[in-house]
């Protein structure tokens, strides 16, 4: 191969790339050449390039850069799109998975050049982003429309599932199936003449134009197996990370975690209240403790990379994962759901200290010993209620509890 020289010219050469380019693209591009003292970094070789991560070179980014980025940097874009494009666009492409390889090189000015090869679409196409956590693991669906030809392209998880080219209707929907349970996906494609706008929905629900966050949590979220303690993300829409519903004695709780990626913002809500906020904080990775329900039960929000730029999120109640604490909380405490003179009252009994609620309440109960256990009586309403305790007669299994209403055994539930 012969040698490359680095020499530079008035008017760089071009790579055939940049010179498809129009006229004033070409003219920022070969102004940026100058800039930086470099020929077109396409025309050099690769082996002129390195592996950042074999030797280490680039600095570290904060906040304060990415700020000044955004924000004080000059562009060549308005202040009106600059959020949609100078701050999301080629981040989008990375969460993607389009960037496959990143290569740098040091010119002799000391400015690094950093190179990105890309998989074989065009980045005009690409449409939606979308990450959904399920029971079986983390999902990404990646969505590419072209508004010209009307291709439709769905990959999840890197892996094309449907492909459909030369679409003579841009709107319409495409449904598919994710995850090892095959959930349903649909993206739903609506034109609104000079544009397209698209919603996925996972079995049926919609992850995007969520009108609040008491809707999210009232509806689609609750009808998704969560139960692991994983939690749905939507990609490009708000800073929602995820959502969850805590069964305790006081009642069902519901905890909302917001965390934005790009300044670090960790906002937490429970049962719709704000009861954490912490801003531009530098380190995306960590966790946040604080309390819930009337007894101030610890619960904790772990924030782990998983891989770039995703996260996955999972709940801690009193030190345990929100899957092996209800596990536990089965053993030591009884519930019963019942509708009493038209309304509904959630019922739970404390076997460690045989404490009775209701509805949120802690009731005044009166205990006694029978022949054949022990009885715990108090009322509701007009309505007398008894918790009998009796052996069960195996070691294993302890007490048997049961709920009277006027005399009725009422069934007991699983939470």
């Amino acid at each position: 191969m012969a040698e490359f020289k680095m020499h530079f010219m008035e008017d760089p050469v071009l790579s055939d790339a940049a010179n498809s380019l129009d006229l004033l693209h070409k003219r920022r591009y070969e102004e940026k050449l100058r800039s930086i003292q470099s020929p077109d970094p396409y025309l050099m070789p690769k082996s002129m390039f390195f592996d950042p991560l074999s030797s280490p070179c680039l600095p570290d980014i904060c906040y304060a850069d990415i700020y000044n980025y955004l924000v004080h940097t000059k562009s060549t874009y308005s202040h009106e799109n600059m959020k949609n494009f100078k701050s999301l666009e080629a981040y989008k492409y990375f969460v993607a998975g389009w960037v496959k390889q990143v290569l740098v090189h040091e010119n002799s000015a000391g400015i690094y050049l950093v190179l990105g090869k890309t998989k074989g679409v065009m980045f005009e196409d690409l449409a939606g982003v979308w990450e959904v956590a399920l029971s079986d693991g983390v999902h990404r669906i990646v969505f590419v429309h072209g508004y010209a030809t009307g291709k439709r392209i769905v990959y999840v998880d890197g892996k094309e599932v449907l492909k459909r080219v030369w679409m003579f209707v841009l709107a319409g929907k495409e449904t598919f199936k994710m995850g090892k349970l095959d959930s349903q996906g649909t993206i739903i494609i609506k034109d609104n003449g000079l544009a397209c706008e698209y919603t996925l929905e996972i079995n049926g629900k919609s992850l995007k134009n969520i009108q609040n966050r008491e809707e999210v949590m009232n509806n689609w979220l609750l009808d998704l197996d969560i139960k692991d303690a994983r939690v749905v993300l939507a990609s490009m829409s708000a800073d929602l990370a995820g959502v969850w519903e805590v069964a305790l004695s006081d009642g069902v709780h519901r905890i909302a975690f917001e965390h934005g990626t790009t300044t670090g913002k960790r906002v937490i809500h429970v049962d719709g209240k704000e009861v954490l906020r912490r801003d531009w904080m530098f380190k995306l990775v960590g966790k946040e403790t604080f309390v819930v329900g009337k007894l101030d039960t610890k619960a904790t929000i772990n924030i782990d990379a998983v891989s770039g730029f995703a996260y996955e999120y999972t709940l801690e109640i009193n030190g345990k994962s929100l899957k092996k604490y209800m596990e536990n909380r089965a053993k030591v405490t009884s519930t019963w759901l019942l509708n009493l003179d038209g309304t509904d009252s959630r019922v739970v009994l404390e076997k460690d200290t045989m404490d009775i609620w209701c509805n949120g309440q802690k009731i005044e109960t009166a205990g006694e010993f029978v022949e054949d256990g022990t009885e715990t009586h108090f009322t509701l309403g007009e309505h007398n209620c008894c918790v009998k305790a009796v052996s069960s007669g195996k070691r294993r299994d302890g007490l048997i509890h049961t709920l009277l209403v006027d005399g009725a055994e009422i069934a007991e539930c699983t939470e």
